[in-house]
């Protein structure tokens, strides 16, 4: 798969997922044996651990985080490291001004 088809594949299921709620997409994007390298706290294993995270991340009414210029390396780029930090703040529960 080449770098375009790859950001389709992930910006597809950051839409279905978060924006909708599908979360079927999760158990069809994510292998058996998945492991989450950084849970938050009192998330489960595997797949049902990322379910749990996105009812979590949808229950705080995700529209209100912006994951959009903050972790692109270039306009459309996500950097995976910039997302960790991001996600490490959430769960931390680190505030930063706008």
């Amino acid at each position: 798969m080449d770098s375009t088809a790859h950001k389709t594949v992930v910006r597809g299921l950051f839409d279905q997922v978060l924006n909708h709620g599908r979360l079927q997409m999760i158990d069809d994007c994510f292998a058996d044996d998945f492991v989450e390298h950084n849970p938050v706290p009192g998330q489960g294993a595997g797949r049902e651990g990322v379910k749990h995270r996105v009812r979590a991340l949808r229950a705080a009414r995700p529209w209100g985080v912006d994951v959009c210029s903050r972790v692109e390396s270039a306009p459309g780029v996500k950097d995976a490291a910039l997302l960790e930090a991001l996600f490490r703040e959430i769960r931390d529960g680190e505030t930063h001004p706008a």
